[in-house]
């Protein structure tokens, strides 16, 4: 099954962590020695890789920033009755991650890409989440999905208090829904994953 829990994988592939770690040896390293040297040769070798270098890291990021803001953008229109919400409320910690609450419909939406390929598109609401748990740099929000039992933030501490005290709040309140958000955001994964071009986790 596509998007096993124990499959995701973290932020990053083997093969990007190890072009990072190349390419913080690369600037740390030889670029200082190569300034050092002072030649036109080493200056060419000192920025010209190191561009290169950035430049390819920012594009990736905007690739999947644009993947998971045209998933976002899809949902925000054609489910705006049921999840529609205010920017303050909104989260986007690194380009492969989002998090979104409404609070004046008590819905929330996850969407995450993944180094091996695959995404998830999630719609939470007061119903189909038991707990939150705030870690240094880390959020957990815990669902009844038997296949995906833990949402995972990479969330400075502050900004995942704030998210754990607005849930729990909702939670608190209560909400009438007209609309069965996580199950609608289901329903329309196939239409995700046209527009991502790659698979997204079923969830149950």
């Amino acid at each position: 099954m596509i998007g096993a829990y124990a499959n995701r994988g973290g932020t990053h592939s083997k093969k990007e962590i190890c072009v990072i770690a190349f390419a913080l040896f690369y600037i740390i390293f030889a670029v200082p020695l190569l300034i050092i040297w002072n030649t036109p040769t080493s200056w060419g070798l000192a920025v010209i890789p190191t561009g290169f270098l950035l430049y390819s890291g920012y594009k990736k990021g905007r690739k999947k920033r644009a993947i998971v803001n045209n998933i976002l953008e899809r949902i925000k229109t054609e489910c705006h009755d049921a999840f529609d919400p205010d920017p303050s409320y909104e989260y986007k910690s690194i380009s492969s991650l989002y998090f979104g609450i409404d609070i004046k419909k008590g819905t929330a939406l996850y969407i995450r890409l993944y180094p091996n390929k695959t995404l998830d598109v999630i719609g939470i609401d007061i119903d189909n989440f038991t707990r939150t748990v705030v870690r240094e740099n880390c959020m957990e929000i815990h669902t009844k999905y038997v296949n995906m039992p833990m949402l995972e933030l990479s969330i400075g501490v502050n900004s995942a208090r704030s998210i754990a005290n607005t849930l729990h709040a909702m939670a608190e309140r209560g909400f009438d829904y007209s609309v069965d958000f996580p199950r609608l955001i289901q329903a329309k994964r196939k239409e995700w994953e046209q527009i991502a071009g790659i698979p997204v986790a079923e969830v149950f």
